[in-house]
């Protein structure tokens, strides 16, 4: 028959670890349960459940300490008085003395004191160590364990910064992108409206030149004309004053030819 293993057992821990030692083996045992084939694993992770709350509540845990207490006292009692086998050797036809029968029981009590308490110490000796060495054993595997989720953790942590710095460099980036090219509008509209202004005010300005230009000419024009009119004039007082000239050179012939002949 299988004898029913104490929470402790099940855990794997010292009857009088402490509550983060017990955590620890549960988170253990819990890790190693997740990699087990075992059909039965549901059941034992169950069963580990009810012991961490049972042994993590100090109220509960010291229940069950003082119910596993009684139980190996009954344990215990029931094994003194356990009636033993007579000896194989005994005669069966004639009854010993009571004397006998009594040195006999006790002697063969001591006997068997002495070699349960052998059996008891020795094996619970190779107990204990195994026990020690599972405790240790599951005190460094609980630290590894620990230590990863510690160093998970941190790696999390880490990408997740990483993460935001990235973000907060591509927001930075949009930004400065999205000022770059208003900027680069804002300067564009303003070269457009320059440009505008430019190109009218040399519109404006060759207007004003052929404008000018076109005055100059008729002034000049004008002036040609004016000159060419005050010329003829001149040309023609020119002449005028040649032919009173000739006239008069006529007049003295004549009065020069009429006195002559007189």
């Amino acid at each position: 028959m299988a004898v029913k293993k104490s929470l402790y057992q099940l855990l794997e821990v010292s009857p009088a670890a402490s509550e983060e030692v017990i955590r620890a083996a549960y988170a253990a045992r819990i890790a190693r349960l997740t990699e087990s084939a075992d059909p039965d694993a549901q059941a034992t992770r169950a069963m580990l459940r009810d012991g961490l709350e049972i042994l993590y509540d100090p109220a509960r845990r010291k229940q069950y300490d003082e119910r596993l207490r009684e139980e190996l006292r009954r344990a215990m009692a029931s094994g003194m008085d356990e009636p033993r086998p007579r000896p194989a050797s005994a005669r069966a036809s004639a009854p010993s003395a009571p004397g006998e029968i009594v040195a006999g029981l006790s002697a063969t009590h001591k006997l068997v004191a002495a070699a349960a308490l052998l059996v008891a110490v020795s094996g619970g000796t190779w107990v204990w160590l195994d026990h020690a060495r599972k405790v240790e054993a599951q005190r460094v595997e609980a630290e590894r364990i620990a230590r990863e989720t510690r160093l998970r953790e941190d790696e999390a942590r880490r990408r997740e910064e990483l993460d935001r710095q990235r973000q907060e460099r591509a927001d930075y980036s949009r930004q400065r992108s999205e000022e770059s090219r208003a900027v680069a509008e804002d300067r564009r509209r303003t070269y457009e409206i320059e440009r505008a202004r430019r190109e009218k005010l040399s519109e404006m300005q060759r207007e004003e030149q052929t404008q000018t230009l076109a005055e100059r000419r008729k002034a000049a024009e004008l002036q040609r004309v004016e000159s060419q009119r005050l010329q003829q004039e001149r040309q023609d007082v020119y002449r005028q004053q040649q032919q009173l000239e000739r006239e008069r050179r006529q007049l003295r012939e004549l009065e020069q030819n009429r006195g002559m002949k007189f």
